[in-house]
């Protein structure tokens, strides 16, 4: 319409050149004719050009239409593009897989992972930078809120439109998977389980653990090992067995619990991994058995005495046990009351401790007669 208008303009003009020409040849003759020809052709020739620049200036000017289009091709040509990468992606991760010569199930992981996290920082970038042409093209517009709302719309409605849809990418991750859970991670070693001993410690050490007497004269279990965790300044392991039922691998290990004291405590227990995930974990640990390291080295330093005291109206009998060495003691062995009775002790260095056995009838506290004693066991705390 603009363009048809200013052709009209073109052509009045150039009727007007030629009546002017007409006059001017009846009067001046031909020399007039010829110089007034020459200006009006060249007056014609500027509103040509002043017409042809308004005509290309309206063509040319930004619509928020086109450019909310160009916004939204933008953002799905970005999609399209990481879609094609992750494919390519997938595909060497497969096929080079064998020659990674992945040890665990974890090491596959993380090398996948290295890929998703390659793909996600080009999505990121392509997209800054997508939103950041949206922003340019959008600027344009942005004292008009008529054409801002055209350039959203056109924007909106075109990225519904060529957005890609997102690729089914199950077929490579069930062979992805598949290849990783073909990896047999190795069995825990001696480093590792040392590690769980000392996290699982106070399950090994706080279960009911009692001395095991091997006297003839009582069989069975005598007085608990009373142990604490704060006292174990180290640990020893060994491993006794180790072998596979159905989906675990059992391994049998022998703990040395070293005290502050130069005590040791020695425990037996049966840990079995099995392999859930990536990785073979710690199912369950159970303690076979739990003593006290003898050393036989103890022996001297107590010296034990019978002792009855008079409180009226009764009787206490008591043993009176002395340690005449630096070190603390745990001294274990059993009296003979009723029956054998076993007890346990510890004992400070350079110190005295007494045992004896009370009960109490209808408010009245008597002390049950100490009829002979054995010491079992003495050994360092």
């Amino acid at each position: 319409m603009l363009y048809k208008s200013n052709f009209s303009v073109g052509v009045a003009v150039t009727n007007q050149g030629e009546a002017m020409e007409a006059d001017t040849i009846s009067k001046n003759g031909r020399s007039s004719k010829s110089h007034t020809s020459r200006g009006n052709r060249k007056l014609l020739t500027l509103f040509i050009l002043i017409a042809s620049a308004f005509v290309l200036s309206s063509c040319s000017s930004p619509s928020p239409e086109s450019d909310g289009i160009k916004a939204a091709k933008k953002m799905c040509d970005c999609g399209k593009d990481i879609y094609v990468i992750a494919k390519k992606d997938y595909e060497s991760y497969i096929k080079n897989f064998n020659s990674y010569a992945f040890k665990t199930r974890i090491e596959a992981r993380e090398k996948l992972n290295e890929l998703h996290q390659k793909l996600q920082e080009s999505l990121n970038e392509c997209e800054r930078d997508g939103y950041a042409y949206l922003n340019e093209l959008k600027s344009k517009y942005i004292t008009n809120e008529e054409k801002v709302g055209k350039f959203q719309f056109a924007f909106d409605a075109h990225l519904n439109v060529c957005r890609p849809p997102r690729p089914d990418y199950s077929e490579y991750g069930s062979k992805i998977e598949s290849l990783i859970q073909a990896i047999i991670p190795p069995k825990p070693n001696l480093e590792r389980i040392k590690n769980e001993v000392i996290e699982r410690t106070r399950e090994i050490i706080q279960h009911d653990h009692y001395l095991l007497f091997d006297s003839p004269f009582l069989s069975g279990f005598g007085p608990r090992l009373n142990i604490r965790e704060s006292e174990i300044k180290e640990r020893e392991i060994q491993i006794l067995n180790e072998h596979e039922q159905e989906n675990n691998h059992i391994i049998e290990a022998r703990i040395i619990f070293q005290t502050e004291n130069n005590g040791a405590y020695e425990a037996i227990v049966n840990m079995i991994y099995d392999l859930l995930y990536d990785d073979w974990n710690l199912k369950s640990l159970k303690t076979i058995e739990f003593k006290l390291v003898k050393t036989g080295e103890y022996g001297n330093c107590i010296a034990i005495t019978k002792n009855v005291q008079q409180l009226y109206p009764v009787s206490k009998y008591y043993l009176e046990v002395t340690n005449n060495c630096s070190e603390n003691l745990i001294i274990m062995g059993k009296a003979l009351l009723d029956e054998w009775t076993p007890f346990s002790i510890k004992i400070g260095g350079n110190n005295k401790r007494e045992i004896s056995y009370s009960i109490t009838e209808y408010g009245y506290t008597r002390y049950k007669n100490i009829n002979d004693y054995q010491i079992l066991c003495v050994e360092r705390e």
